[in-house]
């Protein structure tokens, strides 16, 4: 039996023009790596099937838009760190019944992925605040820290992001991880604080799907 996760979705009256906006951005923060390994060269479907499944969330979340926006400022192409080629990326992303919080889950691998994760990891260090164009052409303006967390997988990292867009601010959490050749990055998003124990629930719930 999956497992699942307790996500206590709050319900706010839907924020069509937040959720938009979030969409268009959704992932400045989006991570992923993988390493030199034979999940460098695993398919498509086999990552997919690694990623949180419909069946593990709440009853009423649903499946949401899902972007592969390059994020933004110094952000920007996160997930093509130079010299490290990326071999596959797949994403899933989850909202409440209405528009937010939203969570979104990637996976990938990479020709190293030790060597990915450092220079992303690194990327982000030097990067505490950032401001740029969205996916969709919007001004965006944010800053990123570090947060303590658990040991994940064979490294990780946690940070706390704020960021603006067209006056809407949003709260995010989010952990890359890598595990073997797979790295997992989990970001949840929402207009009001996170929950972080819940989110560490998601994380947790996450890497043990991944061998």
């Amino acid at each position: 039996m999956s497992q699942r996760v307790d996500l206590k979705l709050k319900r706010r009256r839907p924020l069509k023009r937040a959720a938009g906006v979030f969409t268009a951005l959704f992932v400045a923060v989006s991570l992923a790596s993988g390493t030199l390994s034979s999940a460098s060269t695993i398919s498509r479907a086999t990552l997919s099937s690694e990623l949180i499944s419909i069946n593990q969330m709440p009853k009423g979340t649903r499946l949401t838009i899902s972007s592969h926006a390059n994020g933004a400022g110094c952000l920007k192409n996160l997930l093509a760190p130079k010299g490290i080629k990326q071999t596959r990326l797949v994403e899933i992303a989850f909202s409440g019944i209405f528009p937010l919080p939203v969570l979104d889950e990637k996976l990938a691998t990479y020709s190293n992925a030790a060597q990915a994760y450092k220079r992303i990891v690194a990327t982000i260090k030097r990067c505490p605040r950032f401001a740029g164009l969205s996916a969709s052409g919007r001004e965006v303006t944010g800053t990123i820290v570090p947060m303590s967390c658990a040991h994940y997988g064979n490294a990780s990292s946690a940070y706390a992001m704020k960021f603006t867009e067209e006056g809407v601010k949003f709260q995010c959490e989010y952990v890359v991880a890598r595990k073997g050749g797979v790295v997992v990055s989990i970001l949840e998003a929402n207009t009001a604080a996170v929950n972080t124990s819940q989110f560490k629930g998601v994380v947790v719930m996450a890497l043990k799907k991944i061998p």
